[in-house]
């Protein structure tokens, strides 16, 4: 599918319930959903090197909608890395644990600071 023109997609559905799809960008994208649909196929616009100008190429409503709602996730992965807790271990599992410690650290600082603007 790299070898397609740009804005080409592919889906699949497994079982009827998980809907996958891949869909050529400036590279491959492939996402997994059990909730959005590819349709409506909406426009994005795109900088072509070969034109030198913007086009309008498709793209499938699934990434539509995950571009608009991926803020609060790249946010908290953002929030995790730059405040890592930097304890080292050779055991596999205390990355995972300290990973998770993170992530509660981070959450409980978003809702203080979110209760803390309301009062």
């Amino acid at each position: 599918m790299k070898k397609e023109t740009r804005g080409d997609m592919g889906y699949r559905f497994d079982d009827e319930e998980i809907l996958f799809v891949k869909w050529n960008d400036n590279s491959l994208v492939t996402v997994g959903t059990n909730y959005q649909s590819v349709e409506p196929i909406a426009t994005a616009k795109r900088w072509s090197t070969s034109l030198k100008q913007e086009i309008s190429i498709p793209q499938p409503h699934l990434m539509v909608k995950y571009n608009k709602f991926m803020g609060g996730v790249d946010h908290l992965d953002w929030l995790v890395q730059k405040y890592r807790i930097g304890i080292r271990s050779k055991k596999w599992y205390f990355n995972i644990f300290t990973n998770c410690l993170g992530v509660a650290l981070v959450n409980a600082w978003i809702l203080h600071s979110m209760v803390a603007k309301k009062q």
